[in-house]
């Protein structure tokens, strides 16, 4: 998977898609005549992109209209043929798919949808991003870097191949920059590139790892032996230099990258729905992901949120313990595998007033959960997280604070707020999330995996945005009215049920027994009276 920190963008080319769909699949049509083979190839490679919640799409499209490759070369494409009138109306059915998972589309007259792919991957990139392009067409391989990755189909348009730089290599010989040299002096008969005649795949990689680029061959053609190659080189040294022009994609068309409307995962399934009804696709849906909660907004205007504290790992349980002294409220989070009582701590983040660090060491993690045991501590899901440290240093803490609870509460039982949300919406603050920490689907990796570094700059920035989140959302919920439901209710029912998990519930076997025989056991006075019932 293609590295990067602060989350995956999907850049789509939806018009190859859309055209290799179209030639890939059979004729399918609606109950009333619209044809959408098309449409459903497309959708179909759209389900399987999305399956790993990436958090941000962008699709893009080529306008139909003249580009700066066809103005300065008549013939660029001038083979291909028209597009085929089944084919026309599909592309505004693939915008609508698109618009319904709130997929922005983006198309920038004088250039291709390629030339957005390359400047969104370039700045996506330059901002910490992993990206992944769609594509049919193999000319995006040259944008291929440590984090831009290309997936493209195969056969058909379901069976994908994920291309990184070592598949590139692998595939050309080459580093993926230097494709345009080699489809420069190979020919395109796709896009009318001339090439050089009597060079093929074989002879163009050959030159290109001899010389690495084009520019320099052609400085250097004196140096090849006499023959036809050296002729045909010599006779055609503009044709190879225009040729590498028309197929560089652009990396500096004028588009902004605007990565909060590029957040799909709160698409409105409802209109999804509708869509896909109208295609006829509707086990299809099936196939994507439920939309995102939208996450507990801010209703109150709040002070710019502290600055990240310096970050520090202690491995010394001394050190650890002393780092706590005096100090009233501890942020606390758990990097865990695993979860409820089976789960296996691999590390710890704190976070005090103007103090974060990270303990990984066994004896470090114990001194930390005994020294906090009795204590009042914030973290995000109380109950996970006081199972962890009792399997740390024992004892039992006061719960202060849960960023979990609090959500639950403000956005009117929210099932699962995320952490990375709330940091977002109410301190202006990037957590890196999970999926990014550990990837997905079978490239994902455990999180024993990970090193200490990326554990502590995880887990103990998470602590740091407990604490300062706890203010916030305390106030939000005493304006709502909850603040009592949260305190007397909530968050002492979490240390119930810790206990419970930790402990076990007690079972009056005998009088189960009784129940099960078809009378009524004797009840002790004692059990009634806690009961309020009558215990005749």
């Amino acid at each position: 998977m293609a590295k990067g920190r602060r989350g995956r963008l999907i850049l789509i080319d939806a018009h190859s898609l859309i055209y290799r769909a179209f030639f890939a699949l059979p004729p399918m049509s609606t109950s009333d005549g619209r044809v959408t083979n098309a449409v459903y190839g497309f959708t179909s490679m759209l389900a399987i992109v999305l399956a790993s919640r990436p958090e941000y799409a962008i699709a893009a499209f080529d306008l139909g209209k003249p580009t700066f490759r066809s103005q300065e070369y008549e013939q660029y494409k001038a083979g291909r043929r028209a597009m085929p009138d089944d084919l026309r109306p599909q592309m505004d059915m693939v915008r609508e798919v698109l618009e319904a998972f709130s997929i922005p589309i983006h198309g920038v007259e004088g250039f291709e949808a390629d030339d957005v792919i390359g400047t969104l991957a370039r700045i996506g990139e330059e901002r910490g991003h992993s990206v992944t392009i769609v594509s049919g067409d193999l000319d995006c391989l040259q944008l291929v870097t440590e984090s831009v990755e290309a997936l493209v189909p195969r056969r058909g348009i379901t069976d994908t191949f994920v291309y990184g730089p070592d598949q590139v290599r692998q595939r050309y010989g080459f580093e993926p920059p230097q494709l345009v040299d080699f489809k420069a002096l190979r020919g395109d008969t796709s896009d009318n590139i001339p090439g050089v005649p009597g060079v093929g795949d074989k002879t163009a990689a050959k030159l290109i790892q001899d010389y690495v680029s084009v520019e320099a061959l052609l400085e250097r053609v004196d140096e090849l032996p006499e023959g036809r190659l050296k002729t045909a080189l010599k006779a055609n040294v503009d044709k190879v230099r225009l040729g590498k022009r028309m197929v560089t994609i652009v990396r500096d068309v004028p588009i902004e990258l605007d990565l909060e409307k590029a957040r799909w995962t709160r698409y409105d399934y409802e209109r999804a729905r509708r869509v896909f009804d109208q295609l006829e696709f509707r086990q299809l849906l099936t196939r994507f992901p439920p939309p995102d909660q939208v996450p507990v907004q801010p209703s109150l205007t709040f002070e710019p949120a502290p600055q990240a504290a310096g970050l520090k790992i202690v491995d010394d349980p001394a050190e650890a313990a002393s780092l706590l002294d005096g100090s009233q409220d501890v942020g606390v989070f758990t990097f865990t595998e695993g979860s409820g009582r089976g789960c296996r701590i691999l590390g710890l983040g704190v976070s005090m007033a103007g103090r974060t660090f990270y303990v990984a060491k066994p004896e470090a993690m114990d001194a930390v959960a005994s020294t906090l045991s009795g204590r009042p501590i914030s973290g995000h899901d109380a109950k996970e997280t006081e199972l962890a440290l009792r399997s740390l240093g024992g004892g039992r803490r006061e719960w202060a604070f849960s960023t979990f609870l609090a959500a639950y509460l403000l956005g009117a039982g929210s099932r699962d707020p995320r952490l990375e949300d709330l940091a977002r919406e109410f301190l202006g603050m990037e957590l890196v999330s999970p999926e990014q920490l550990l990837g997905t689907g079978r490239a994902a990796r455990k999180p024993s995996a990970v090193a200490d570094p990326e554990a502590a700059e995880f887990a103990a920035r998470r602590a740091e945005a407990i604490l300062n989140l706890r203010p916030r959302l305390e106030a939000e919920m005493r304006n709502l009215g909850v603040d009592y439901l949260f305190h007397e209710i909530e968050l002492p029912l979490a240390g119930v049920l810790a206990d419970m998990e930790s402990e076990g519930v007690a079972i009056d076997v005998p009088y189960l027994k009784a129940m099960g025989a078809g009378r009524r056991p004797e009840v002790q006075p004692e059990r009634a009276a806690a009961a309020g019932e009558s215990p005749l």
